[in-house]
This record gives C-alpha cells, structure tokens and sequence, in this order.
C-alpha cells in the first residue's frame, strides 16, 4: 500500500519535502520522481531547550576516578540494527592499547546480550549501562567521543546531537545518513559497516587528533529549527 501510495500520490504533488539526500537519491530511483521536485530539508533537530537539557545534573559512573581517562559512548536501542556487540568488540581492541572506557545509554533486546559480551571480552570493569534514560545530552556532553555502529541508519540524529555539544564522532559509513551528517568526513571519523578494526582505529584517531570543535558546530547548525524552517518557508513561497 505503501509503494503505491507514492508511485501515485508522490507524483502528483507540486513538492515533495525530505530529511536527507539519501533519500532524495531513493525516491528518485526506485520510483522515477523528478529530482527537481524534491527538497532536502534537514530535521530541525536543535530545538530551543535542547542545550538546556544538555546541562541537567546526571549519575556519572566515573564521578570519583580518574578523570583523564577518556569515555567512548554509545546512545540507542541496544537492537541488532545498532550493532552495539560491533561497538564493545572494536572497544575491547582499543581497551588493550589504552587506558578508556565505554558507556551505553539505552535498553533493548540485546541488552543483556551486551553485557554478558563484555564480561567474555574482559571489558566488564571498564563498561557501564545506564538502561533508558529520557534524556541522554548530558551524558553525551560529558563524552569524549561518541560512537554510532548502526548496520544502516536513516539520518542519525544522535551524530547532529553529539556535534552540537562538541563531541567528537565515530559513525560507521552505513547507508545512508551518516555521510551527511558528518559532511563525507569532515566533521566525524566514518568506518566501514561491521569493521571492528576500522572502528578501533577510528575511535583511536578521535580521541588522538579530534577535529576543531568550530567545524563540529558548523555542521551541526543545519540541523537548527530556524534552519529548518527558514527552507520551510522557502520551499512553501512564504518567505
């Protein structure tokens, strides 16, 4: 119903608005709209209280240890679609080059698969869970890198989040928001999809020559309500 809903709706409307060009690119090519008709228009991920939020007080697992010791975070439903085992695996290798450690912040089916995978790789004592957190951007904040391994992805918000604030990103290049988001690598460090080496090598490039924080928040300000609603107003004539 889907499918045909766009093959007969999508090509009668005088405009068709989109959050990424991944899926411009897909409309275009699996259902022969007209590029022309399509706007890319990012989601206004940025909103007001969003830095706000960012500075509410949280439990950090770390609060009375070492503070030098960088922290790896993963945000999400803990789902095989995110991947996260390929996360604490690519962690385990970078764990036995340097001192570091990982926090997951979300809950899922894999959960308890997690944790478990941990204790077999020896990482137990370096990793925590926080379960589900309603708000996760002071958690995010007080990261030193944060780290998406989704098998493929629709946009990834988290990453605009995570630029916002200042963190630095390691994403696997899954298709197809990723890229984008992190500007084809200019903004975060892309890995291939189920590359634990890649993965680790990355992490270890982030937190040894992180990009200029300036460059991170320029690429996060696309992802700005204001910027999304000054191309509203644009593709809408009303400007």
């Amino acid at each position: 119903m889907q499918t045909f809903s766009l093959r007969r709706f999508y090509k009668r409307a005088k405009a068709i608005i989109v959050p990424s060009h991944g899926v411009k690119h897909d409309l275009v090519e699996h259902f022969s709209l007209s590029p022309d008709n399509i706007h890319v228009i990012h989601n206004p991920v940025l909103t007001a209280d969003f830095f706000q939020r960012a500075q509410e007080s949280i439990h950090w697992p770390w609060d009375n240890d070492d503070k030098t010791i960088p922290v790896i975070i993963g945000v999400g439903d803990q789902s095989p679609r995110k991947d996260f085992a390929t996360l604490m695996r690519s962690f385990a290798l970078l764990r036995q080059q340097r001192p570091c450690r990982l926090l997951l912040v979300g809950d899922g089916e894999e959960h308890a698969y997690l944790k478990s995978l941990a204790v077999e790789l020896r990482v137990n004592d370096d990793v925590a869970f926080t379960g589900f957190v309603a708000n996760p951007y002071p958690f995010i904040k007080k990261a030193n890198v944060l780290a998406l391994t989704s098998k493929h992805e629709g946009m990834g918000i988290v990453l605009a989040e995570a630029l916002a604030l200042g963190v630095q990103v390691v994403s696997t290049d899954s298709p197809s928001g990723p890229r984008e988001v992190l500007q084809n690598g200019r903004a975060g460090f892309l890995a291939p999809v189920a590359d634990v080496g890649g993965i680790a090598t990355s992490l270890t490039t982030a937190l040894d020559k992180p990009i200029d924080p300036e460059i991170l928040y320029t690429a996060a300000s696309r992802y700005s309500a204001e910027h999304s609603a000054e191309h509203y107003l644009r593709v809408l004539g009303l400007e």
